[in-house]
């Protein structure tokens, strides 16, 4: 069969090649050997080892290229010396060549594309020779890693000993082409024949025989042989060149590989009449080699130089010693017997191809001139003339096909082959199965069927009918059957993952009226989605919104509900509750006649201020001089900013003659810094801040920080009760504003974290992130954090900030607290 992958392996290997351009490569390396003594004696050879590595597999495209040695011997035309490969392949290199006394190889090599056969060349051997064997069996695919050997076998056996000096092997990207497959016998030749009745061979390519015969020799062909005759045969054959090359396999032998006496013996000769005088030789082989005992192919080489082209000459078939043997010709070169040949396509049997394929046919021999038919209906030639031809057989089964030529010898004029169309697997079925939330690959199953392997997109046919890890994407799925037809294929898709929703949230804290938080949902939305926080059930968006969150860490996932795809777990925190102040305790002093106002005092409670009006807040828990009315008073926490219950409080009416005055103040603040205390005006009283200076208007501005005494005057002079007046300091604490939450989406709104107040002089501001790394510094009052560091968004989250500030007073105060950024 010929490899349909062969154009895909090409690529692989030259995209390999690309790739390994700046690698150590193995192509052009060469191994040496060890030498040693060659003994005198023996029946069976002396092997030198070589050790290979770093090669790998070979075949056609690179691997063994040529053999080289160097060899002292006194007589070398005893010597047999064949190469054997890691996997047991033995390659005839010379056998028994070179004339009696005549000594040495010397830098000898063998090369398949050497000009010369060694049989031909005289000792001592130097330069390149064609060997005996073909150098490419071994390059069938094997593992070139491991020992290989030079087997060398003294023939003769008349103690002639001598050395192997050196020998080597090289493997390139230009590697000995591989042999013609063995042949099937399509000829055979006749037992016993002798000379004069020598059988005729139009087609060497299947020629066998058998070593069976009786010895039929004259004196002219005893003298000429350079073997001893034993049970010899003949056939004729007419040259076409003036060298003609054989490969000879000997399948089985009586006498053994290893034994002096094994295999066949073969002589190209001419003679102008069989029994006479003279006998004309161009090629004589005492010993070529059968079968080792692994039963490996042993492939030789046979050449017949000095032919005339035209004329008829014979070819003698011997046993060596009477071995009795099995033997397959194939016709390399030189010989024009019509033959078909299949293009592409191996032919170590009948050639085969799938249902559908074009089968190549290509003639050789004759005159040149073929015609070609159908010998069966539905072969599907596409042309009947010419040497190459092609067709398209219609259906599955054997089909033959002639070609008719002429050829001298009475040689059949016409050449029959068989093709054989195997039929094409059904096409496959196949479920895909398409990448779900957890995974991002999907598989495809094919439907089982026997005898076949399974691809994708023609990759490697395996027998797993089920591909796993694959892309979404299409692909092709066919299947292959024992006969490598590979059916029509069927497309199959292979979906895109179903993604996880997107989740944005945002956090509502608690408040003074509220003490937990809640989540709200910006986007996914709607009744395909669900959602759960901490752990727990699944529910609806409104639903979730609802849940109370207690102060702490939380976390938050959506899921799709049709495709059961959730979100990676979201985090965040809800900061503590406000602190409350409790209901306010307080006590009252009830204006009387020495007293003309009233005051009201307000039990102390740590971080609070104090009011009497739910509106106004203060420091001190006592307000005096509290004219006759209803009052409401209240705490509220400093830092919390939330409010205590209010509680509705009254001053009774002053019952005195002259009642304490009525003032109101107007405290500094961050943008005035001194205060105003106003009198409720009398018609003819005068007033006074001091008790000493009055005067007539009832309004006192610009007042420092201090405690005034504030009394009136009537006409008579009577001076009223003291109205005590308090302007307190400028603080602006309460003028210092930090947001505990910001969104930088870029939305123009609240996309800036800024500290602001009216009284700030100067500010430092430090963020930092949950695991204390600063995110964010600025000195500057108008600069705020945009959510990022080091040019890069921060995740959303809770941060820490920390700022000192020196107010417009000179004060200087440092708040912390923290800050969640949402987008």
């Amino acid at each position: 069969m010929y490899n349909k992958n062969y154009f895909g392996l090409m690529n692989c290997w030259v995209f390999t090649l690309l790739f390994l351009m700046n690698c150590p490569t193995v192509f052009g390396q060469t191994f040496t050997g060890s030498g040693g003594n060659i003994p005198g004696t023996g029946s069976s050879p002396t092997c030198f080892n070589n050790t290979v590595s770093g090669v790998g597999v070979i075949n056609s495209t690179k691997g063994l290229e040529e053999v080289c040695l160097t060899i002292t011997h006194p007589s070398i035309d005893e010597l047999e010396i064949l190469l054997q490969s890691p996997d047991g392949i033995y390659v005839p290199l010379s056998i028994q060549n070179g004339a009696a006394g005549a000594d040495n190889y010397t830098n000898t090599c063998f090369k398949a594309t050497a000009i010369s056969p060694v049989k031909f060349n005289t000792a001592p051997f130097t330069g390149t020779f064609l060997p005996e064997g073909h150098l490419g069996a071994v390059n069938n695919g094997q593992n070139a890693n491991g020992i290989w050997k030079l087997c060398i076998l003294d023939r003769r056996n008349n103690s002639n000993a001598g050395t192997l000096n050196s020998w080597s092997i090289k493997f390139s990207n230009n590697p000995a082409p591989q042999p013609p497959d063995f042949p099937n016998c399509s000829t055979t030749i006749p037992l016993n024949v002798d000379c004069s009745n020598a059988t005729p061979i139009c087609d060497f390519n299947g020629a066998c025989g058998k070593t069976t015969g009786t010895k039929k020799s004259w004196t002219a062909l005893d003298n000429a042989s350079c073997f001893g005759l034993n049970n010899n045969s003949f056939v004729k054959f007419i040259a076409n060149s003036s060298t003609v090359s054989f490969s000879v396999w000997v399948n089985s032998s009586t006498s053994g590989f290893n034994n002096v006496n094994g295999g066949i013996q073969m002589l190209f000769l001419s003679t102008p009449s069989c029994g006479g005088s003279p006998v004309n030789t161009f090629g004589c082989y005492n010993r070529i080699y059968p079968y080792p005992p692994s039963g490996k192919p042993l492939i030789s080489i046979v050449y017949a130089t000095g032919l005339t082209p035209g004329n008829t000459y014979y070819l003698m078939t011997d046993g060596a010693n009477g071995d009795v043997c099995e033997f397959h010709i194939a016709a390399n070169s030189g010989i024009n017997a019509l033959n078909i040949s299949t293009p592409g396509i191996s032919t170590g049997g009948t050639p085969e191809i799938c249902l559908g394929q074009t089968i190549n046919l290509s003639a050789t021999g004759g005159n040149g001139t073929y015609s070609w038919s159908n010998v069966t209906t539905g072969g599907g030639l596409l042309t009947t003339s010419g040497s190459s031809v092609s067709a398209i057989p219609a259906a599955a089964g054997e089909f033959t096909y002639r070609v008719t030529s002429s050829t001298g010898l009475g040689c059949p004029a016409s050449k029959e082959i068989k093709v054989k169309v195997n039929a094409l697997p059904g096409a496959p079925a196949a479920t895909p199965t398409s990448p779900s939330c957890n995974s991002s690959t999907g598989s495809i199953t094919v439907a089982p069927q026997a005898g076949v392997t399974y691809s994708i997109n023609g990759g490697t046919y395996v027998s797993n009918n089920v591909f796993t890890g694959l892309n979404p994407g299409n692909y092709n799925v066919t299947v292959k059957n024992s006969s490598d037809c590979v059916s029509n294929p069927i497309s199959v898709t292979i979906n895109n993952p179903p993604s996880a929703p997107g989740l944005v949230y945002s956090i509502i804290d608690p408040t003074c009226t509220k003490p937990t938080g809640s989540v709200v949902i910006q986007t996914p939305t709607g009744s395909d989605y669900e959602f759960q926080i901490d752990g727990g059930s699944f529910k609806n968006q409104s639903d979730i919104e609802k849940e109370n969150l207690v102060s702490g860490a939380h976390t938050l996932i959506a899921r799709d509900i049709s495709s059961g795809c959730v979100t990676p777990v979201s985090s965040f925190n809800v900061p503590p509750a406000p602190i409350v102040p409790a209901d306010p305790v307080y006590s009252i002093t009830q204006p009387d006649c020495a007293t003309p106002a009233g005051s009201i005092t307000l039990n102390t409670v740590a971080d609070c201020s104090y009011s009497i009006n739910g509106i106004n807040y203060q420091i001190s828990n006592v307000f005096t001089s509290l004219t006759p009315g209803n009052y409401t008073v209240s705490l509220k926490h400093n830092n919390s900013g939330c409010e205590s219950k209010k509680t509705a409080v009254t001053i009774n009416p002053f019952t005195g003659t002259i009642a304490p005055p009525v003032v109101s103040i107007v405290q500094p603040t961050c943008s005035l810094n001194t205060g105003t205390i106003s009198i409720n005006p009398v018609a003819g009283y005068t007033y006074s801040i001091d008790g000493i200076s009055y005067q007539t208007g009832s309004v006192f501005g610009g007042l420092s920080a201090g405690n005034y005494n504030v009394t009136v005057k009537n006409l008579s002079g009577c001076t009223s009760g003291i109205t005590p007046a308090t302007i307190t300091g400028i603080t602006c604490l309460d003028d210092l504003f930090a947001p505990n939450a910001f969104t930088p989406n870029g939305d123009g709104k609240n996309d800036v974290w800024l500290v602001k107040g009216t009284s700030i002089q100067s500010i430092q501001v430090i963020i930092f992130n949950q695991w204390g790394e600063k995110v964010f510094e600025s000195n500057r009052i108008d600069q705020g954090w945009d959510g990022k560091s080091g040019g890069k968004d921060q995740p959303v989250g809770v941060y820490v900030y920390t700022f000192q500030v020196t107010l417009n007073d000179g004060r200087n105060l440092t708040k912390q607290g923290s800050i969640t950024l949402i987008r």
